[in-house]
């Protein structure tokens, strides 16, 4: 059985906030306005960038919090004729290549807005539910809330992480780095401790995340 986790998509017409909440059932109504409720990490989208927190490996290896900025390839989607209702929107179907994983999400163009959950940007309308073909990363919307204001205290809260952060924020590929390093120790720290002769399926490192592999990784190496 896989983990499942709360996630929050907040947006208007110039940016979007994604984020996770480690909440119960009963929390999930007040995520807005309850200071104690942890929203880490977070996903801001504007300006065709995304800003997100670090890693621990990111921040194990430089020894403080911050921000990655990540310019990523736009998202070509191929789209379908499908069409389903999920919570009494008419969605159609979409897919995707992107970062090494193949993804099919269900949007809706009877929500205005140019926001969306995690990266998957670039539809003509709302994504209220997506995964990528394995399953290991899916999401489906359980309610929506339209010309709503949030409250002042998670407008301060955002506010005051993003200004805290951003204008210092590493490129994303540096902390994609950092991770590669940190889970390739780990993998040779796991087979070390291995008995001699055990039989040992080689994974890729980066196998069970929302990506395996990187545009710059194809990119001929500077002499």
């Amino acid at each position: 059985m896989r983990n499942s986790i709360y996630s929050t998509l907040v947006g208007d017409e110039s940016k979007s906030i994604f984020f996770y909440s480690k909440i119960t059932e009963n929390q999930k109504e007040n995520v807005f306005r309850n200071e104690k409720i942890d929203i880490n990490p977070y996903f801001e989208f504007s300006s065709k960038k995304m800003y997100k927190s670090l890693s621990y490996a990111a921040k194990l290896k430089l020894g403080k919090g911050g921000f990655s900025e990540d310019v990523y390839p736009e998202m070509q989607w191929d789209l379908k004729n499908d069409t389903k209702d999920i919570l009494g929107y008419k969605c159609r179907n979409a897919t995707t290549n992107f970062r090494g994983r193949e993804y099919e999400v269900w949007f809706t163009t009877e929500i205005p807005g140019n926001y969306f959950p995690w990266k998957f940007s670039g539809l003509p309308g709302l994504i209220l539910s997506y995964s990528d073909k394995e399953k290991t990363f899916s999401g489906t919307a359980i309610s929506i809330v339209q010309n709503k204001m949030v409250s002042k205290i998670f407008n301060e809260r955002i506010d005051k992480f993003y200004l805290q952060f951003k204008s210092s924020a590493i490129p994303y590929k540096e902390e994609i780095s950092y991770d590669n390093n940190w889970l390739n120790e780990r993998k040779r720290e796991e087979i070390s401790s291995m008995p001699l002769n055990t039989n040992y399926t080689d994974v890729p490192i980066r196998s069970l995340l929302p990506e395996i592999s990187f545009e710059w990784e194809k990119e001929p190496k500077k002499p």
